[in-house]
């Protein structure tokens, strides 16, 4: 997928994969949101059975098992996953360009 990587259209780099955070409770712990997973995790591919996105990072608690794991859909990249751009500095930048093209166009 490397190949289809779209880039920046402001500064041409690169976007990053646009990934959510899911957070691993012990069972019978308290949640924080509703994506949380109830279960005690050990590896990537345990984490990859609590969802359907491809799991792409995973973050250990000090007791050695994963306390939060980072899940992509395969599709969105970037800034806030729109795919347009890499930050929101270039995003700003981009806009500000543009109101200044068309005050004077």
């Amino acid at each position: 997928m490397q190949n289809n990587r779209p880039c920046c259209v402001e500064c041409g780099k690169p976007l990053l994969k646009y990934t959510h955070t899911v957070f691993v409770q012990k069972p019978g712990g308290g949640g924080r949101a509703k994506e949380d997973v109830y279960a005690v995790i050990h590896t990537k591919e345990e984490a990859q059975r609590h969802t359907n996105l491809e799991v792409v990072s995973v973050r250990r608690g000090i007791d050695g098992t994963v306390d939060r794991f980072g899940t992509w859909d395969g599709e969105s990249w970037g800034h806030e996953g729109r795919g347009f751009f890499c930050n929101q500095t270039c995003a700003a930048n981009h806009g500000y360009r543009a109101a200044i093209t068309n005050e004077h166009a």
